[in-house]
């Protein structure tokens, strides 16, 4: 099974916004999912978690932890596929994928 890269940001609209620890602890409150990597990134908007998993989140845990961090959208990218999709309420506000928006691993992992 292939890795996963998140990029998931820390502020909230209206409200204080999530700490690397609290988006991390629902990451794995509501998936399996393995946490192989992360950092804090910085975007043109907000400070990022990026956060590299030993597999893919589904459709559904990627939606779920975007609404549990009250965020509008989450990314994930697939590198064996080569493919980046958002997941969130408000996922079609944003547009589709954009790897020049994303943030990267600093170091790639083997």
């Amino acid at each position: 099974m292939s890795k996963a890269i998140l990029n998931i940001g820390m502020d909230v609209v209206g409200r204080p916004g999530n700490s690397s620890h609290e988006v991390l602890t629902v990451l794995r409150r509501l998936t399996d999912a393995k946490i192989l990597a992360h950092f804090i990134g910085r975007s043109n908007t907000e400070l990022t978690v990026v956060i590299t998993i030993a597999r893919p989140l589904t459709p559904s845990e990627a939606y779920n932890v975007s609404r549990v961090l009250r965020q509008e959208a989450i990314v994930q990218y697939i590198p064996d596929t080569d493919q980046g999709e958002l997941y969130g309420p408000n996922k079609d506000a944003w547009g589709a994928f954009n790897p020049d928006f994303f943030i990267w691993p600093e170091v790639e992992e083997s």
